[in-house]
């Protein structure tokens, strides 16, 4: 993994920028008559469109992290993601045995579940590119 080279921390990133990003990634691969996913300032909800069942978290919070700690955390979220996703539909999301996965690059992000490879993933965010998650209002 080449997360060390990605070292854009809050100084260079507008967490409600990355917070947008990954909620739109998101809303675009879940299932989408099964799950909802909203914005809210730097939080993100994914709600079971059948009532009861909702996760929160927030992507930002991996900016005040080091390269190497931001990468694990968003791994922690995949798999929780993973977890909620499965719990609520009462079956493994997306398959029984898919892991989650995260790689970062200098340019880019990449979220997936199943396959060792992006390339081979049974469910995957689209990339997310660097220059996506926007420069800080605060200097």
């Amino acid at each position: 993994m080449a997360h060390e080279q990605l070292d854009a921390g809050r100084s260079q990133c507008d967490p409600e920028a990355v917070t947008a990003v990954a909620a739109a990634c998101l809303s675009d691969a879940l299932p989408k008559r099964q799950f909802t996913v909203r914005q809210s300032g730097t939080l993100i909800s994914i709600d079971r469109v059948a009532p009861g069942s909702s996760m929160s978290f927030s992507p930002a919070m991996a900016l005040d992290l080091s390269p190497e700690l931001r990468a694990e955390y968003l791994l922690a979220q995949a798999k929780a993601i993973q977890r909620f996703l499965s719990s609520a539909r009462g079956k493994p999301w997306p398959t029984p045995f898919a892991k989650a996965h995260v790689e970062m690059t200098e340019t880019q992000i990449f979220v997936w579940w199943g396959g060792p490879t992006y390339d081979q993933a049974v469910e995957r965010l689209r990339p997310i590119e660097r220059d996506e998650l926007g420069r800080s209002r605060v200097a």
